[in-house]
């Protein structure tokens, strides 16, 4: 005799597709998800709602170890089951095997016998553990006016609209640092709500580590009283606006993120 038996009946499952999360799936550390499966019924056993589907090996993906079936399912009949989990948080390959449970405790599954386990297999791609971090130097962005020429910008510069000049952006390894400058980090797209600052080291150079994943505004703001001697009168070359609204994902660096300051020009 195949599958569980019970006493008149004979439970027996067999899988027929992976609705969501097939195998290999790649899920960031620490998220939810909703694994489901697609079995059938080819036992004599009618499945009732207080039919559980239950963890039996494997990773620990979920607190909750049994899951009511949550509805009838008669012999030839097919059903979704699904369970919540949570990918582990270590980088790594994770699988989970699960069975059917009937009213009596016997568990049943797929396979001629019924012995075999249905399961979820995922792969973590990154630590979770880790946290983001962005970082960046502030730069004096030199514009060499000194010949002015009508046909093309100076070295170093851009024509404005107005006609007017300024640096053009990109750091020079001539270009010295900007030290000592206060640089702000929000949450949210910019302005954002300020949660933290930190002050640029003597070679320009800022960091904001130890963050979780999500959306941030970087920015500096020239005119508050701690800025102000150090940039004006001045520029942005870069960014133009002086900010950055950047996205981080989990464990990601930034490390682009630099500011380029023209003192020849005032905002």
């Amino acid at each position: 005799t195949t599958g569980t038996p019970t006493e008149d009946c004979t439970n027996l499952a067999e899988f027929v597709a992976d609705i969501t999360v097939k195998d290999k799936t790649r899920i960031a550390g620490n998220q939810s998800f909703m694994k489901t499966w697609r079995l059938r019924n080819i036992g004599t056993c009618t499945w009732t709602p207080d039919y559980q589907v239950v963890w039996t090996g494997g990773d620990v993906m979920s607190e909750q170890k049994a899951v009511a079936l949550g509805q009838t399912v008669a012999p030839g009949e097919k059903v979704d089951v699904s369970v919540r989990l949570v990918a582990p948080a270590q980088r790594g390959s994770y699988r989970s095997s699960w069975k059917l449970q009937a009213l009596n405790g016997q568990l049943f599954g797929i396979g001629r016998k019924g012995s075999q386990a249905f399961w979820v297999n995922i792969l973590v791609p990154q630590d979770a553990t880790r946290k983001a971090s962005i970082e960046g130097v502030i730069w004096h962005d030199v514009c060499d006016n000194s010949g002015l020429s009508a046909e093309s910008p100076p070295p170093g510069c851009r024509i404005l609209d107005d006609g007017s000049y300024l640096a053009d952006g990109v750091r020079d390894e001539a270009e010295r640092p900007i030290g000592d400058a206060i640089v702000s980090l929000a949450t949210g797209s910019c302005p954002g709500t300020e949660i933290a600052t930190t002050r640029a080291d003597a070679n320009g150079h800022y960091v904001f580590a130890d963050l979780p994943a999500g959306d941030y505004c970087v920015s500096i703001d020239p005119a508050s009283s701690h800025n102000e001697p150090i940039f004006i009168p001045g520029a942005w070359s870069y960014p133009a606006d002086g900010y950055y609204s950047i996205r981080l994902g989990p464990a990601e660096t930034r490390k682009e993120l630099n500011f380029g300051w023209d003192y020849q020009f005032a905002p």
